[in-house]
């Protein structure tokens, strides 16, 4: 019984030593799973919340768009990127160093993607716009997720020509942070969101003896898109003092007159730079408003007020230059 007795207990001081051989892997547990609060998506519109589970960092992601690469770039996640759709070939590029890491990534075209090639790449994980999630292109977010396919979907990548779902800074930088929660890259997720609040404070600081203006924020489309401050780029514009003039998503040059705005920001899309603010400041029917007298339109890139995430400080920057003639940012 003694002899008993003393085995045993050299076997439990054995598995209790730094050494441990009788140890397992503890399984999975609920306090490692990282829940993320995200969007389905059908055709373009959303169909409600959509609840992603992770409890691996994704290792075969699939990236759709600039902004949605740099982002994992700049938390270190390159490595997990099986394929990147994304083609930094505007004027607006990405960080050298950044450019130079996406030069390595397996790349294809927005127009490749099909549900079948995609399939074939079997990732565990697809990153990308609303738009990417259409019977044409990539299907529904519900058709993946049954497949055993995580999404996540940029909630300010919504469609342009509908004020339905309010989009909001403070939903972008939740965005930086989950992607920094689900790649374990929390620090770094949280030193893009610090510097993007810290600019903003520096803004409204620097900027509290100007005037605060009244702006409209445009994209010219087959029609004219108004982003108000429901959309993204208006809050942007209202988190440094600026009034986004609150008004219907599709609006009309007498829109535009009518409201006269003190700064106009025309959004362009890197095929139509340039070209899109020169429309605005010509045509006849807006001479007599205060923008175009004054001088006072300016463009913007689409890139850093639609799903902007790392470059959402970008933008916000750019429209402080606009709406504070003298500004210094550093």
């Amino acid at each position: 019984m003694k002899k008993t007795f003393c085995c045993s207990l050299a076997v439990m001081m054995c598995a209790a030593a730094a050494g441990c051989t009788f140890s397992e892997t503890p399984p999975v547990g609920e306090e490692q799973i990282v829940r993320v609060e995200n969007l389905r998506i059908d055709n373009y519109y959303v169909q409600g919340k959509n609840i992603q589970e992770f409890d691996a960092v994704p290792q075969r992601v699939l990236v759709v768009g600039d902004n949605e690469v740099e982002t994992l770039i700049e938390l270190g996640a390159a490595s997990s990127i099986v394929l990147a759709a994304a083609n930094n070939d505007g004027p607006f590029p990405m960080k050298e160093e950044n450019a130079r890491v996406l030069e390595t990534l397996p790349r294809a075209m927005n127009q490749q993607l099909r549900m079948e090639y995609i399939t074939r790449l079997n990732p565990d994980l697809i990153i990308g716009h609303q738009y990417c999630f259409t019977r044409n292109s990539l299907g529904s977010t519900d058709y993946w997720n049954a497949h055993g396919v995580r999404t996540l979907v940029n909630p300010s990548s919504s469609q342009p020509r509908r004020h339905y779902i309010t989009e909001t800074v403070a939903q972008e930088m939740e965005s930086i942070r989950d992607y920094g929660r689900i790649f374990h890259a929390e620090p770094a997720a949280e030193r893009i969101v610090r510097e993007t609040y810290d600019c903003i404070a520096e803004i409204n600081e620097k900027a509290r003896s100007y005037p605060k203006p009244r702006v409209m924020l445009i994209e010219l489309m087959s029609t004219f898109v108004s982003y108000d401050k429901s959309k993204l780029a208006g809050n942007m514009a209202e988190q440094i003092g600026a009034e986004a003039i609150a008004t219907p998503a599709v609006i009309t040059f007498e829109h535009i007159a009518k409201e006269d705005p003190d700064v106009l920001m025309v959004i362009c899309s890197h095929a139509e730079y340039g070209s899109c603010v020169a429309q605005i400041h010509d045509h006849p029917g807006l001479q007599h408003t205060k923008c175009v007298q004054n001088h006072r339109i300016y463009s913007i890139p689409l890139g850093y007020t639609y799903g902007p995430l790392c470059h959402t400080i970008d933008g916000i920057k750019m429209m402080a230059k606009a709406f504070y003639p003298g500004i210094e940012i550093e």
